[in-house]
């Protein structure tokens, strides 16, 4: 039997975030830096901005049990996954100029992560 990719498995963890973000009325984004390019879009994409390691969700809604936290970035991983060094930079500047910041292995850590921020726990099931 063929193991599932990684890969398809962040993808299954971040649809269902965006669900529960997206039904909690969040002002948030995901941000795909992720998957495999050619050398010419790869080109195109840094010319417009895109910089490598940027956390996959960003919330602009302050999170209701950090208080003073601008917004929150939290950097969703795969069971095994790890974090790049420009991932680890971008979460420490991030909480260095006042965001929440977290890296959440799976699905539920993703969702307890998400509660310990105070953001609801909208469009899921107790565990």
């Amino acid at each position: 039997m063929k193991r599932r990719q990684p890969r398809h498995v962040e993808d299954d963890i971040q649809r269902a975030i965006a669900q529960r973000l997206d039904a909690l009325k969040l002002l948030w984004c995901h941000v795909p830096n992720g998957g495999k390019r050619n050398m010419l879009e790869a080109k195109r994409m840094k010319s417009h901005g895109v910089k490598p390691g940027v956390p996959d969700v960003l919330i602009f809604d302050s999170p209701p049990n950090r208080l003073g936290a601008k917004g929150a970035a939290l950097e969703l991983k795969a069971p095994g996954g790890k974090t790049s060094p420009e991932q680890r930079g971008w979460l420490h500047e991030l909480d260095q100029a006042g965001y929440a910041t977290a890296v959440a292995v799976g699905l539920d850590e993703a969702h307890a992560q998400l509660d310990a921020w105070g953001y609801g726990c909208v469009g899921r099931r107790a565990a």
